[in-house]
């Protein structure tokens, strides 16, 4: 399947078909141990899945990843950029819950200890 010209030319849509929300959300979701790294890579490999999905398109990972890089090599900066950008959204939306979220556990922890 993977010399299929129907799926060989599969590109994530301009600009970027997810948001920072769904980013952190299927980051989180394919690890089970701490997100990985949030940065332009990932943010293309989770929009490229995505768009298998809409097409329902299954492929076994290895192929996908590989499909996927094949595809951000010829991408050109301004979409690459596009992709930086939404990383560095979705970190910045990671980086306030974590924050929000540490400051209701000293909260609590406080409110236990009176």
């Amino acid at each position: 399947m993977e010399n299929d010209p129907y799926i060989s030319n599969i590109r994530p849509p301009f600009p970027p078909p997810i948001g920072p929300n769904e980013l952190i959300i299927s980051l989180a979701q394919r690890e089970n141990r701490q997100m990985r790294a949030i940065n332009a890579w990932n943010a293309y490999l989770t929009a490229f899945r995505h768009i298998l999905q809409v097409h329902h398109l299954t492929q076994e990972g290895s192929l996908v990843y590989r499909m996927a890089s094949a595809a951000w090599s010829q991408e050109p900066r301004n979409r690459k950029k596009a992709y930086q950008m939404l990383a560095d959204e979705a970190k910045a939306v990671f980086t306030q819950r974590n924050l929000e979220l540490s400051q209701v556990s000293v909260t609590r922890q406080v409110t236990t200890e009176e």
